[in-house]
């Protein structure tokens, strides 16, 4: 009978954290040895799901890609990818990139020579066991390209970002091209860059972001040497570019190029970010948040922290979901090492106090890292010249190992019935979560002192409530 069946459904109510104080479990480094100098420039992290992920690098010294899986938190040997004799644009401060989730990947690379090469992608639909021969996805005829980005829309189809100069390297601005048959062809180039308000700084590398129909590319921009960090945000799948918005909410004036990008991803109304700047004399790591209905920065952060001597900071990464914010960077301490800081529920003030090195050796030279979210976790991973080795590593939320009544301190209040569970707030919860076993979103909703949950088919999920008591993690088995 229905009901019988539904009576075997349990719940455990565990608190993760009292507001912003919650605490990540790192494991110990995986490494990578590659021996050769030049044999790890700039590792890139894709998590999956289903507990896999990929990680690439570059070559610089034989020009070729090399890649690495892993499941269930641990790496495979290293690959190398098939580009044939191709030889890959491999640089410590601009090279291949990656996107991808669920089984479809997609890898991005410019061809050498930097003038006339092509750009190139790679697909793969088994979570990266197996890739296409290179399609060749921009021939430059009559102009340059360097600096791929890529992305994936919600129906898994790529979104390709590149700066096109003339071909006397002037006039340099960002592109994007669609496609609608997984990568196979393109439709026309789309203007990424709003020549009003500047152009495109000619040698520093883009990522993008995506989230339903919206596409964020990360750019600096050159408005008479003015080099700020710039988002263009695409609200139709990148058909136009609408919304520009300059990041740093201070001018760096610099006459030369200072080769360096931002990351970022959506959440919801906002955009959060990370870049560099060098206004304060030293180069130094900020978070900004952009308003993307009022197309304002209404939050502003600098990484300044007690772990390290705040200076020289490089090559910030960022990875989260909603409220939770991961980001690593590069610092000059003895030597350069790799701090990490995040943040839950807006608080972003706690990327000061929640600041950490994670490289375990401090005699090495650590650099290019890189930072992907995904199972409540994050992975983290950056390239070591002092050894020649990758080292990657997963921070975990801690879980308290206890059961706690979640109605009587949180004045939430659970009502079941024979298809569904209501759970209703006396306040609003800010942000709700429904994930299955492998850590993959099924439903979430924010501002809401209802949810209404529809029982799913058998199994274990876990939904997430952030909450003014906290943030409460509910495991639910049918």
């Amino acid at each position: 009978m229905q009901n019988s069946i539904f009576c075997l459904m349990i719940l455990v109510f565990c608190q993760i954290s009292q507001h912003s104080a919650q605490t990540l479990n790192w494991s110990g480094e995986q490494i990578i040895q590659m021996n050769t100098s030049g044999s790890t420039t700039r590792p890139r992290l894709l998590a999956l799901g289903s507990q896999k992920g990929i990680l690439i690098w570059g070559h610089e010294q034989n020009q070729s890609i090399q890649y690495a899986l892993w499941e269930n938190d641990l790496l495979d040997a290293p690959q190398t990818l098939d580009i044939g004799t191709r030889k890959a644009f491999i640089t410590s401060w601009a090279s291949t990139e990656i996107a991808g989730q669920d089984n479809m990947v997609y890898i991005v690379f410019k061809e050498d020579p930097a003038e006339m090469g092509k750009i190139y992608l790679l697909r793969s639909n088994d979570y990266g066991k197996t890739f296409t021969p290179p399609i060749p996805v921009v021939d430059p005829q009559g102009f340059y390209c360097r600096f791929p980005g890529v992305a994936m829309d919600a129906n898994q189809q790529p979104i390709v970002s590149y700066m096109r100069f003339k071909t006397d390297w002037s006039e340099p601005a960002y592109v994007s091209i669609r496609s609608n048959d997984f990568g196979d062809t393109f439709d026309p180039y789309t203007e990424v860059t709003d020549k009003t308000k500047g152009e495109a700084c000619d040698c520093c590398p883009v990522s993008m972001e995506t989230d339903a129909d919206r596409i964020a590319v990360f750019y600096r921009n050159n408005r008479n040497n003015i080099r700020n960090m710039t988002a263009a945000v695409s609200l139709n799948n990148g058909k136009s570019y609408d919304i520009t918005a300059e990041l740093d909410t201070a001018d760096w004036l610099l006459h030369s190029c200072p080769s360096t990008g931002g990351d970022g991803f959506f959440a919801d109304s906002f955009l959060h970010t990370t870049w560099t700047t060098g206004r304060t004399g030293s180069t130094k790591a900020f978070y900004s948040r952009l308003n993307l209905n009022t197309q304002n920065v209404d939050g502003f952060f600098a990484l300044t922290h007690q772990q390290g001597r705040n200076l020289q900071q490089s090559y910030p990464r960022m990875s989260g979901f909603k409220d939770t914010v991961g980001i690593v960077w590069g610092e000059l301490v003895s030597n350069m090492d790799i701090f990490f800081s995040h943040f839950t529920d807006g608080a972003f003030s706690n990327l000061s106090i929640n600041t950490q090195r994670i490289n375990s050796v401090t005699n090495g030279h650590q650099s290019s890292p890189d930072i992907a979210f995904a199972n409540s976790s994050f992975y983290a991973c950056w390239q070591d010249l002092n050894d020649n080795s990758i080292k990657f590593k997963i921070g975990k939320y801690q879980i308290p190992n206890r059961n706690t009544n979640i109605e009587t301190e949180s004045g939430l209040n659970i009502q079941k019935s024979s298809d569904s569970y209501l759970i209703t707030s006396k306040t609003e919860i800010k942000n709700w979560t429904l994930f299955d076993s492998n850590g993959q979103v099924l439903m979430n909703g924010h501002m809401a002192k209802e949810i209404l949950l529809k029982y799913p088919k058998y199994g274990i999920y876990f939904l997430q409530l952030q909450h003014k008591a906290g943030i409460w993690l509910v495991k639910i088995i049918i």
